[in-house]
């Protein structure tokens, strides 16, 4: 019965990955905004924003830190911002312009994202037109009550503010800063903190803005999910490991530790550390297909692979490709892929 499993398994087609179509793409532009924040010598910051709720943008507050004005732009017309919220700490502030309150509300997502989704940028690089790029969702981690979106969508100067979409068109982040630790790596801020923020609004004049993003912070003091992310585009497993279990024992309850946790232990080939890593983050989320998807690797690897097909028939429901890539031959441990 295992191997007829196997075999159906094998025939499953992963799930294609959906395209935005024009139209599509084109209304989600409707929702974005040219940021303008006048800085005090003179200079002008270039952002991107999106309309939230009527006459309200969000933004990245490093966008319109050091700002004395501020202009929300929809091509020829320049809506002036009349007060701000700031939430410095996560990087998000929400514009009120009044004048913009007629323009098109994106919609927002708080639904949960899973690791390999299918996701799509959009803001003003270098200030031009809104630019669109494709990728997918290859971190969450767990941050103040809610999860930093890791992506390998790229964007670049003038998309902060700017939106991350789901195929069906919906904010599943707000972009915001990348590291080039071991290559680009792409974050987007939770669309839950966007809500908090607009629910918590209170109105100021704008002006600068006192205050750093944690994102900003020096490394030792940013968050445990920064700094091993960065040691993972070194490829120090090691590094990772020894700051992985530190972070579990400084927040017990983050499934995002246990998972980092797990993927150290398996890449220096620790697998039956791995394996408790790995189950005490499924524990803690049963959402996270990757660490499902780690632990059957590491029953593999020690013997009980037995207990794969349970893991398999969470997996179809979770993740189908990781499903059909778990019923195939186990990953070349010289590879660079988790073994």
């Amino acid at each position: 019965m295992r191997r007829l499993a196997l075999v159906l398994l094998l025939l499953l087609p992963p799930p294609a990955a959906a395209e935005l179509d024009f139209p599509t793409l084109q209304g989600l532009t409707l929702s974005l905004h040219k940021v303008e924040a006048a800085n005090p010598d003179g200079s002008v910051s270039i952002g991107t924003g999106i309309m939230v709720a009527p006459g309200y943008v969000v933004t990245n507050c490093h966008v319109t830190a050091r700002a004395v004005a501020i202009n929300v732009v929809k091509g020829a017309l320049h809506r002036p911002v009349e007060s701000q919220h700031a939430d410095v700490e996560h990087d998000l502030c929400i514009l009120h312009a009044p004048g913009a309150a007629a323009d098109k509300v994106a919609r927002l997502r708080e639904g949960a994202l899973r690791l390999g989704e299918q996701v799509h940028a959009i803001g003003f690089i270098f200030g031009i037109s809104p630019r669109f790029n494709t990728g997918e969702v290859n971190g969450l981690y767990e941050f103040d009550g809610a999860k930093v979106v890791q992506t390998t969508t790229p964007f670049s100067s003038g998309a902060s503010g700017g939106g991350l979409f789901d195929s069906d068109g919906r904010v599943v982040g707000i972009v915001t800063f990348k590291y080039r630790a071991g290559g680009a790596q792409h974050f987007a801020l939770p669309v839950k903190w966007v809500t908090e923020a607009l629910a918590a609004y209170r109105g100021r004049a704008v002006a600068p803005l006192e205050g750093v993003p944690f994102w900003q912070r020096p490394r030792e003091a940013q968050p445990y999910f920064l700094r091993a992310a960065t040691l993972e585009a070194e490829d120090n497993w090691f590094g990772v490991s020894e700051l992985a279990q530190r972070w579990t024992e400084a927040e017990p309850q983050n499934a995002s530790a246990w998972y980092m946790l797990g993927k150290a232990q398996q890449r220096l080939k620790r697998h039956e550390l791995s394996i408790h890593a790995y189950a005490m983050a499924v524990a803690l989320d049963a959402s996270n297909a990757e660490a499902w998807y780690g632990l059957a690797l590491g029953y593999n690897r020690t013997g009980e692979g037995v207990k794969t097909a349970g893991v398999q028939r969470i997996l179809l429901d979770l993740d189908p490709e990781l499903a059909v890539k778990l019923a195939g031959p186990l990953p070349d441990c010289n590879a660079t892929e988790v073994c």
